[in-house]
């Protein structure tokens, strides 16, 4: 008689070419971490259990709730008294190195990830990402915005959004994980789909703004994609491609560019290319000499950060 495996068959037969990113506004982790409120929570978390026993490519991203939702009391008549329910990440979660930035009514606002690994049956980990904005470089508001789940009106809602949609985007970048699939769980995060249409188009206006420091800070001119000039982003004379003109700098920054031969067919005389983009099978590695994978956003201000620190006297 065979014996019975240990593992199942779809365990055995997932394929590994890429992540699914889960983003939830609240998962029931453990009892002791009041990152949840109740059913939409408690079905997260039975997810994502379910996916570590079977060993799905899965990393989640929700927010940190440093707070909680509430602890409810009932007095002797009845009457519903609420407290905050505080609790340390550090007890249960690392403290990730990355940082990420998103606008927020018009301020810049920082976020961390804490990760939690969510190990399965069969030893598949599932990393969750808690996203913190609790952070001194944030103002005393913004460092509340991920303090409550559910918590506010719906202004602070709408912030935590922009916080776990478009910052957990950014952190998924940030982290170098290789996202194939974006699963949201309801409508939470449904700004994550700007920043991956804000990371398509390389930025939009904001990164031809970061691209044209980087080009200050290094004495540099500019040029620009057909897609860039087509939405009016830059100027259709800087456009390189087969539809504009070809360069031969002695050093070439490719931001955020996929590499789609009828452009690179303008830059190959570069005596050094260096490639930014998030995605690591992008074609732009091809060509480059330098290659850099990861959010265009922070490794673009990196590099600005680090030359103006070679130029200071």
């Amino acid at each position: 008689m065979e014996p019975t495996p240990s593992k199942s068959f779809l365990h055995e037969t997932i394929p590994q070419s890429g992540l699914v990113a889960y983003f939830c506004m609240e998962i029931a982790i453990r009892p002791e971490m009041p990152t949840y409120s109740g059913g939409l929570g408690v079905l997260a978390g039975d997810t994502l259990r379910s996916a570590a026993d079977l060993g799905i490519p899965l990393a989640a991203f929700t927010l940190l709730h440093r707070k909680g939702y509430f602890q409810q009391h009932l007095d002797a008549s009845g009457l519903q008294t609420e407290e905050v329910q505080p609790w340390n990440p550090s007890d249960f979660c690392t403290d990730e190195p990355a940082r990420v930035t998103v606008a927020v009514e018009g301020r810049t606002v920082t976020v961390r990830a804490w990760r939690y690994d969510l190990t399965g049956q069969f030893g598949h980990i599932v990393p969750i990402y808690l996203l913190d904005t609790d952070l001194e470089e944030n103002s005393g508001w913004d460092r509340g915005l991920t303090d409550h789940l559910y918590g506010g009106d719906t202004n602070y809602r709408l912030q935590q959004e922009i916080v776990l949609g478009m910052g957990g985007v950014r952190m998924a970048h940030a982290l170098g994980l290789r996202i194939n699939v974006y699963h949201m769980n309801e409508g939470h995060a449904a700004l994550l789909t700007l920043a991956l249409l804000e990371s398509q188009l390389g930025g939009g206006p904001e990164g031809v703004a970061k691209a044209k420091e980087l080009a200050q800070v290094l004495n540099a001119g500019m040029c620009a994609s057909r897609r860039v000039t087509d939405k009016g982003w830059m100027p259709r004379q800087l456009q390189v491609g087969l539809t504009g003109k070809a360069i031969a700098p002695r050093l070439y920054f490719s931001i955020g560019l996929r590499g789609a031969p009828n452009h690179t067919v303008s830059i190959k005389r570069s005596e050094t290319i260096v490639a930014i983009n998030s995605d690591p099978d992008a074609t732009c590695f091809e060509l480059a000499h330098i290659g850099l994978v990861g959010d265009w956003a922070p490794l673009t201000q990196a590099l600005i950060d680090a030359f103006r620190r070679r130029q200071a006297p």
